[in-house]
């Protein structure tokens, strides 16, 4: 199927969606508006129909729609701009292993999708749309939503730190509660950031001018953020409630193929940027616990990655190798 044909396709979908739409909010008001004739109505009986038939219909369509405009829109500018992609949008990093990353606090309530694995500027990174929240009785309230990144820099061997942009609304407990809090040298900085780290001397060897500034340049650039540092990773985590990556928020609206093309390589520039401050990291000299090498195996505090591989969900996969 050539790119004229799955527009055409994708169009059909919309109309589709937007029909099911339609027809979900006619039976549900017309099921309200029998209730004030009495119980089993013919017309609450015939909107409740209605409402049931919309509903399922249109979460099939919208599953089809996904899965074509990833196809168009994300996989081809993907293939464009890194190496050895695989792009699997129905999975993401597992529970555990974002856990693990005590880059935030957890809840009760996790979901995570558009996982992505690339190579750029020789630099091997995986990604994917993180959700946490966490619900109490009435009320449920969101801990972070937006993506999360993780480099792999295999000849680096850095302490465990934390530098959080004073928005982040949650940092990790479990890694604060064993860390010092750090006092950069420069004011502007520490106005930005909260650092948190098990060796200052080396926090100090990380954090060079340059590393600041970098991290100064995505501060501006996003809501919130959080970089966290440790062993061979190194690990960005970006609150950005209403912005999913890879993503179409308007599915009824029909689309211009080169504005959703400039969405996602938009998303794509955001991954660049980020790795151009992580390949700063590479110019300087390794960095261990109190300045010394340390244990390729990464293990501090009970942090322990597995591999590649095994932190995605393993439900619903949908792996596609670019």
């Amino acid at each position: 199927m050539g790119l004229y044909e799955k527009m055409n396709r994708l169009d059909e979908l919309r109309g589709r969606l937007t029909m099911a739409i339609v027809l979900a909010g006619i039976g549900i008001t017309m099921f309200f508006i029998s209730m004030g004739f009495g119980p089993s109505t013919p017309g609450m009986i015939f909107g409740l129909l209605i409402g049931l038939l919309g509903i399922p219909f249109g979460l099939g369509t919208t599953k089809k729609y996904k899965e074509l405009y990833k196809e168009i829109f994300v996989e081809e500018p993907l293939r464009q701009n890194f190496e050895n992609v695989l792009y699997a949008w129905k999975n993401g990093f597992n529970e555990a292993t974002v856990r693990n990353f005590r880059l935030f606090n957890m809840g009760n309530i996790f979901k995570s999708e558009d996982y992505l694995r690339a190579r750029y500027k020789g630099i091997n990174f995986e990604l994917s749309d993180v959700t946490v929240m966490r619900n109490q009785g009435k009320s449920t309230y969101t801990i972070f939503r937006g993506r999360i990144i993780v480099f792999d820099l295999p000849n680096k061997f850095i302490a465990p730190m934390r530098v959080y942009s004073k928005r982040f609304p949650s940092k990790s407990r479990n890694f604060k509660n064993g860390s010092e809090k750090i006092e950069m040298e420069s004011v502007e900085f520490n106005k930005l950031f909260d650092v948190y780290s098990l060796s200052g001397h080396d926090t100090f060897y990380l954090l060079t001018p340059q590393m600041m500034e970098g991290l100064t340049k995505l501060q501006n650039m996003y809501p919130a953020i959080v970089a966290g540092f440790e062993g061979n990773k190194v690990l960005f985590a970006i609150h950005e409630a209403f912005n999913d990556a890879f993503d179409n928020v308007n599915k009824t609206q029909k689309l211009d193929y080169f504005t959703e093309i400039a969405r996602t390589q938009k998303d794509i520039d955001d991954i660049k940027n980020i790795i151009d401050i992580v390949d700063q990291m590479d110019m300087q000299e390794t960095v261990g616990m109190n300045g010394s090498m340390v244990n390729n195996g990464m293990n501090y505090s009970g942090m322990n990655y597995g591999s590649i591989n095994n932190n995605m969900n393993n439900t619903n996969q949908y792996y596609t190798s670019l």
